[in-house]
């Protein structure tokens, strides 16, 4: 799959998680930011609690998967994220969008995505 394409199915399944895209820029930090700089109040907070939402599923998804029953994952259980924390976060959704969108081109390649994409 060429790289503008995969770049275009992350992009669409960020914007059906409802959250700014993450692309796998150099500096993710910087883009979300100025993307949220961008929003009215409403709307970056909304984005801000969607991002949260999806790292959440994902932290107890890694929990689960690493049968981990202390919290941690990317900073899950934390009173206050520290900055790696908020970037493994960050990390964490990325994979989950990478996953689906390997998913979604598996399937439409004829292919099993559940036997041929290896758990992270």
């Amino acid at each position: 799959m060429s790289d503008e394409l995969e770049r275009m199915l992350r992009l669409q399944v960020s914007m059906e998680m409802g959250i700014v895209p993450l692309l796998g820029a150099d500096d993710v930090n910087r883009d979300v930011l100025r993307a949220l700089r961008e929003m009215s109040p409403e709307e970056s907070r909304t984005f801000r609690r969607k991002f949260r939402k999806a790292w959440r599923k994902e932290a107890r998804a890694a929990a689960r998967l690493l049968k981990n029953k202390k919290p941690g994952a990317a900073g899950f259980g934390m009173p206050v994220p520290d900055k790696r924390a908020k970037k493994e976060r960050k990390w964490l959704v990325m994979m989950a969008i990478i996953h689906e969108v390997r998913s979604r081109r598996m399937a439409v390649e004829g292919h099993d995505p559940v036997s041929e994409i290896p758990l992270l």
